[in-house]
């Protein structure tokens, strides 16, 4: 499943259970309340576009062990609650900002991109970060 445009997810909870791969090359925007789950190890998400976590919304991928199961690609500016599995950052240099804590619990790996975390609370990667 793809979206060629912006995403918006504004007073629901989004759960991606499903074993295709899902694409949004726009922003991804959580606002609100709500949020997004990502509860399957198998298809490949990939956010082309900055991710943005409102307050009061979840982006939640702890299900995601792999980390080329969770690509980003523009960035996550997180003001709610993010809490993700594994992760790749890849193909553009990206920011990670706002003002609320951000957490991996497994592996993250970032291939040919510079990552800046300017986010203004805490970053934590309980795996091991590979710079590939």
């Amino acid at each position: 499943m793809s979206f060629a445009n912006d995403v918006a997810i504004t007073g629901a909870m989004v759960t991606n259970s499903n074993t295709a791969n899902l694409t949004i090359t726009g922003t991804t925007t959580l606002a609100t309340s709500g949020g997004f789950t990502d509860s399957d190890n198998t298809g490949v998400t990939t956010f082309v576009g900055n991710v943005g976590v409102g307050a009061f919304t979840s982006f939640i991928t702890t299900a995601v062990t792999n980390t080329n199961r969770l690509v980003f690609r523009g960035g996550i500016v997180n003001d709610g609650t993010f809490t993700g599995g594994g992760a790749t950052f890849n193909t553009n240099n990206q920011a990670i900002t706002g003002g609320s804590s951000l957490s991996f619990a497994n592996n993250v790996v970032i291939t040919g991109v510079t990552v800046t975390n300017s986010n203004t609370a805490n970053l934590t990667i309980t795996g091991t970060t590979t710079l590939a």
